[in-house]
């Protein structure tokens, strides 16, 4: 049976050997010597800033750091998407996160001086010293389709194949609304959203593609369960993120 489930912006945590060198550090105070030593890579270039305010554990254990950062766009241009990379030092070999956001609603970008932040939970082992934590940008991406960053992270492979997903998803379940009503568009979603994807792409766009399939999937049956079959139009009428938006 379908549950109601909360879909916030979507978030990417893979692991990858850390091969390159680390950026100048600036290390953020803590007030609990138990928790990980974080530091904020200097990156003068980047356009967002970024900022730990705060970071403590989740739990009782330690075995689940909540580490909470903020950006904040001191570009002119308006973000719709950003990739955040969070090292972690072990001794014997590094491992990195990266956290893709990708901002789904058109009047959600973030405009100049405007903040977000968000919580990446970080699990370690019980009654280990945690090794210490290291952030940066990795990539960041405008309104006007430009962009910053390496991207090591991949990040526009996966938000091409989240993107492309999404669409087709929407346009299927239109299709679906108009020839068959809404109802057939909610049995449909509970007995498992399938969208036909393109041949030939990497298994990483393939999975991004399936996450965008179930996102559209996921808002609908929301919508349908706090406001009923009208609300199901509107949220297909609705575009699958900001990618759209010119500012």
């Amino acid at each position: 049976m379908w549950k109601s489930r909360s879909h916030p912006a979507l978030l990417l945590t893979f692991c990858l050997s850390c091969i390159t060198a680390l950026a100048q550090q600036s290390t953020s105070p803590q007030a609990d010597d138990s928790i990980p030593e974080i530091s904020v890579a200097s990156q003068p270039d980047s356009p967002l800033l970024v900022t730990i305010p705060t970071s403590r554990w989740a739990i009782p254990t330690h075995e689940i750091f909540d580490l909470y950062v903020v950006v904040t766009n001191r570009d002119v241009k308006s973000v719709r998407a950003y990739t955040t990379r969070v090292e972690l030092g072990y001794p014997q070999q590094a491992k990195e996160m990266c956290l893709i956001q990708n901002i789904y609603s058109p009047g959600k970008v973030l405009k100049q001086e405007q903040e977000d932040g968000k919580s990446r939970f970080l699990g370690f082992a019980k009654n280990v010293p945690p090794p210490p934590i290291h952030v940066s940008i990795d990539y960041v991406e405008f309104t006007d389709g430009s962009s910053w960053g390496g991207d090591s992270c991949h990040s526009v492979e996966f938000l091409a194949g989240e993107r492309a997903g999404g669409d087709a998803a929407i346009k299927f379940l239109r299709n679906m609304l108009k020839e068959q009503g809404a109802q057939a568009v909610i049995e449909t979603i509970r007995g498992g959203l399938k969208v036909e994807m393109p041949d030939k792409q990497s298994a990483r766009w393939s999975e991004a593609f399936s996450r965008g399939v179930e996102t559209i999937g996921y808002r609908v049956m929301d919508a349908y369960q706090k406001e009923g079959e009208s609300e199901v139009e509107v949220v297909l009428s609705k575009p699958y993120d900001a990618s759209g938006v010119r500012q």
